[in-house]
């Protein structure tokens, strides 16, 4: 589909509806940031060159999806998954998160033979992370994502107050430590060991740690 000339909203809403027009959405799998990913379950609705059987399409913080990718689609081709390509799209990704307009990134990855939607325990989302396995990575998206007006001052008001504000993010720790330095939460050069955090880094503190 050819989207030459018109607006970004224009163009994700006619990409959106050419999505649909191929795949039937069966389930998602929810985002849970022990995994830092969510996945659809799709199943085509014509046979196209990625085969006629299920797919299962993730997205996520590109450390916690690249660490379960087996695979890197280059052009037309699936090659493995090697510390070189690895080490690459992560730096890729650190540059767009903490360069001047401080990209939210999430990679892109696809579960070409996906176990069988019957087998899977949907009910328990801590088993989602053994679904989303033997990906095929294949892309990064760079979004911006700035914090909302009112939370600069909000800060200035828990600090006024004796409140301890520390950071604890779902997504990449670097891109949200420099968000943080420009709404004020930490100064330019501060030492942020103790105050920012990754969801499993926190949950793996103790109570005592947590307070």
């Amino acid at each position: 589909v050819s989207k030459s000339g018109w607006g970004r909203r224009d163009a994700a809403i006619v990409v959106n509806q050419s999505v649909q027009a191929m795949w039937n959405k069966q389930v998602t799998l929810e985002f849970s940031r022990d995994r830092k990913s969510m996945s659809s379950y799709c199943i085509p609705k014509k046979v196209d060159k990625l085969g006629p059987g299920p797919k299962m399409f993730v997205k996520g913080a590109p450390e916690g999806v690249l660490e379960r990718c087996t695979h890197v689609r280059i052009g037309n081709q699936k090659v493995p998954m090697t510390d070189v390509f690895r080490n690459k799209i992560l730096e890729t990704t650190r540059h767009y998160g903490v360069g001047r307009d401080t990209l939210r990134c999430l990679a892109l990855a696809v579960v070409d033979n996906p176990m069988p939607m019957q087998e899977m325990d949907l009910a328990e989302a801590s088993k989602f992370i053994n679904y989303e396995v033997n990906m095929t990575f294949v892309g990064v998206v760079g979004m911006l994502d700035p914090p909302r007006t009112e939370v600069k001052d909000a800060i200035v008001r828990c600090r006024a107050a004796g409140i301890r504000v520390i950071v604890i993010t779902g997504d990449n720790k670097a891109t949200a430590e420099a968000i943080c330095r420009r709404i004020g939460v930490f100064k330019e050069e501060e030492d942020v060991t103790g105050k920012s955090y990754t969801g499993r880094e926190f949950d793996d503190l103790s109570a005592g740690e947590q307070r």
